[in-house]
């Protein structure tokens, strides 16, 4: 049965959690810069708890405002080394399978600045790779503004190592995406280990409900079945509501592909 995941802001998770709970869906925890500073022992401990209790993982994703793993700007470095630090320490007690980050990249990156952003992005996590491998939990780098694979590709193979890894975006990409999601897959898909699974309608980041939007989810299930089929998928709706009609046609969706699998195996006997 494939693992389902579902956005579960960190300050909000009383109203997210029921429902993950009483559907087995896990929680992948949104990291908001604010809540660092107010988690307690006690916070973590009833978390720890109620997963275990009810058989269920987490993944984690870190805040990304102000952050850029690729910037030589003092302050951004320090708040991004910041951030890294603050979601490692709290992955230590929570144990995600997947930590996500975003790239940092942005379009406004000249040929010359975006080599040299990736050399220092390559630096910044080779840096805190010890740190990663410590914690067990893989990093996946998830495409936000990139219009084709190359970038995160190039950083993945920079670092050579299976601690880091693709998250890869649907819905970013139906915005920025400037190539097609066979040619995506066929660079990163072998490297992709999660993907966030919302609709939008081509222009704004809008995280619809799957299906109210123009996403081809169809041609999405074959890509990840046949480049990532161990790849924890995660529904991005900001809303609970939009969370339930989310889930509603996913459900649907691994249904008919364990149904296909099945009938394809039946026919190799």
């Amino acid at each position: 049965m494939k693992s389902i995941y579902a956005h579960t802001p960190w300050l909000r998770q009383s109203e997210f959690l029921p429902y993950l709970v009483e559907n087995r869906i896990n929680p992948e925890l949104y990291l908001s810069p604010e809540p660092f500073e107010g988690i307690t022992p006690a916070d973590l401990k009833e978390l720890r708890q109620t997963l275990e209790d009810n058989g269920l993982s987490c993944s984690m994703h870190a805040p990304f405002n102000g952050m850029d793993p690729g910037s030589t700007d003092r302050k951004t470095v320090e708040l991004t080394n910041l951030r890294v630090s603050q979601t490692l320490r709290l992955a230590e007690q929570l144990n995600p399978k997947v930590i996500v980050f975003h790239t940092g990249y942005h379009r406004k990156l000249t040929c010359r600045k975006l080599e040299r952003w990736m050399e220092v992005s390559i630096s910044f996590w080779r840096d805190w790779l010890p740190h990663i491998k410590n914690r067990q939990s893989i990093v996946a780098l998830e495409n936000i503004f990139e219009q084709e694979p190359s970038i995160i590709r190039n950083i993945i193979d920079g670092l050579n190592d299976p601690m880091i890894r693709h998250c890869f975006d649907i819905g970013h990409f139906n915005i920025c995406g400037e190539v097609s999601l066979e040619e995506w897959f066929s660079e990163l898909g072998s490297c992709c280990v999660e993907c966030h699974i919302h609709d939008n309608k081509g222009k704004y980041d809008s995280h619809l409900p799957v299906g109210e939007g123009t996403v081809d989810f169809k041609l999405l299930q074959k890509m990840l079945d046949s480049y990532a089929p161990d790849s924890i998928w995660t529904l991005e709706a900001h809303r609970l509501e939009k969370l339930k009609r989310s889930h509603t046609v996913l459900k649907s969706m691994i249904q008919n592909l364990e149904l296909e699998s099945g009938i394809n195996k039946t026919m190799l006997l």
